[in-house]
This record gives structure tokens, C-alpha cells and sequence, in this order.
């Protein structure tokens, strides 16, 4: 965003110095609503990444329900946002532009299924330095029975989740991805793992290639089953959440 305005600044520039007066009246009208368009879009990216309503969209759609979906409209972008009214806490919130998440944070949502009889035990991160991460250490660490299980579990839900997102385009653009994914019981039967589905959602996560719906379903998991603090750390794809994780765990190790 920074390199659209200087851009803009250089354009008005240009046209000051080059440009015949009628024209030079145009373009710069132009250029100025460019760059109020801009700093728009800006202000309202910075508002989503910190969990906050946008203020320069309009609410276009809204729903009644305990786990509240929100969709806001703006010149040429909309923003999605997902509310747990129970709590008044704001779950989730993206910023969308020809069709692309521009922006946009997850909390970290308490779920009540967890298996506390399996998170008894303080988990270990030795694989994780400030080197890297020592894969030889992690895949010793990595129950592959678990790890196959979560594995299907995960990419069912993903794939279960797709289908109904071109089926239905109400699901698709109200993000009802977000409580499907919290209420199937694919994820629960994961949370319900307890530490025994730590380490293999850790290595999934850090392996893929990709940062797709399954990835980052399986943030979603760990990020829960780890305490993962939605005050400071928010996060917006799997490798970012990785990112984040990995710093946390080298901080608390110093």
C-alpha cells in the first residue's frame, strides 16, 4: 500500500509539471480520489487486522444466530466477519478483494470438548531452536497412528467443506465455514485427541507446501489445543500461524 502512494505522489507530480492546465485540473481530481480510495482501504485493512469493524463499508448482510456472521460492503472490497454474541467476542474477520483475503485475524476460541484427562502432560518443544526446526527429533516425536487418523479426519472435513461451499453460495460468502468446522465432528474427534494430536498437527502443518483450507484447519486445532493466546498472537494462514508459534516457543525457552 505504501508503493501505491508514492506512486500516486509522483503521478501528481508529473502532471504538474508536464500537463496542460484543463488536463492537469482532471488528473489531478483523479489522482486525489485515488488516493483517498486508497487510504481508505487502508485504514479499514489495519481495522480488520486488529479485529475491528470497518468504517468505510456498510453492513450488507447479517444473520441472527449465537455464532453471528456479519458482511460488510465496500467500494470494491467486502469484509466478513464472525461474532460469538454468548460472549460478545469477534471469532474471525477478513478482508476480501476480487475475490482474495487481503487481510484478516482468528482468535483463539475456547472449545469445550477437549480431552483434559490426555493434556495433563506439559508438552516439550525441544525440536524447535532458534536454528529451525530439527525434523530427525520431530518425526521421533510423531505418533504416525495419530497422525494418519487426524490426517483423514482433517482432509475429509476440508473436502466436506468445499462441496458445500460450491453447493451453497450463502455458506461461501457468509464464512459458515468457520462454525461447520467447530461444530463437525471430524475437528472435535481431533481436539478430543488431546496432546497425543499435537506434535503430528504441528508436523502436518509444517511440511505442507500449500496454506489451504486443510492447513489451516489444522492451525485451528493445534492453535486450541496449545492455549494458543488470541490477545496478541492472531494470525491469518497456517504458515503464519507456524511462524508465530515457533517465535512463542523460543521466547518462553530463553
Amino acid at each position: 500500500m505504501l508503493g501505491i502512494f508514492i506512486l500516486l505522489i509522483i503521478a501528481m507530480l508529473l502532471v504538474v509539471k508536464f500537463c496542460k492546465k484543463a488536463l492537469k485540473i482532471v488528473l489531478s481530481i483523479i489522482i486525489i480520489l485515488a488516493t483517498l480510495y486508497c487510504i481508505a482501504i487502508s485504514v479499514d485493512m489495519n481495522r480488520v487486522n486488529s479485529f475491528r469493524e470497518p468504517i468505510f463499508a456498510i453492513v450488507k448482510k447479517e444473520d441472527d444466530s449465537s455464532m453471528k456472521t456479519i458482511i460488510y460492503q465496500g467500494l470494491g472490497y467486502e469484509v466478513r466477519m464472525i461474532k460469538d454474541v454468548t460472549e460478545g467476542k469477534t471469532i474471525k474477520v477478513e478482508m476480501y478483494m476480487f475475490n482474495k483475503c487481503i487481510a484478516g485475524a482468528i482468535a483463539n476460541t475456547f472449545v469445550s470438548t477437549v480431552n483434559n484427562e490426555k493434556n495433563t502432560e506439559k508438552i516439550k518443544w525441544n525440536e524447535i531452536t532458534e536454528d529451525g526446526v530439527n525434523e530427525e527429533l520431530l518425526f521421533q516425536h510423531v505418533d504416525t497412528k495419530y497422525l494418519e487418523k487426524i490426517s483423514t479426519l482433517l482432509q475429509s472435513l476440508s473436502a466436506e467443506i468445499a462441496k458445500k461451499e460450491q453447493d451453497d453460495i450463502d455458506f461461501y460468502l457468509s464464512g459458515g465455514w468457520y462454525k461447520y468446522t467447530l461444530d463437525s465432528p471430524q475437528f472435535n474427534e481431533v481436539i478430543d485427541m488431546g496432546n497425543d494430536a499435537i506434535k503430528p498437527l504441528y508436523l502436518i502443518i509444517y511440511k505442507s507446501p500449500n496454506q489451504g483450507s486443510y492447513e489451516y484447519i489444522c492451525a485451528m486445532a493445534l492453535s486450541k489445543l496449545v492455549d494458543f493466546d488470541d490477545g496478541t498472537d492472531s494470525w491469518s494462514t497456517s504458515k503464519e500461524f507456524l511462524e508465530k508459534f515457533n517465535q512463542k516457543v523460543i521466547s518462553s525457552e530463553r
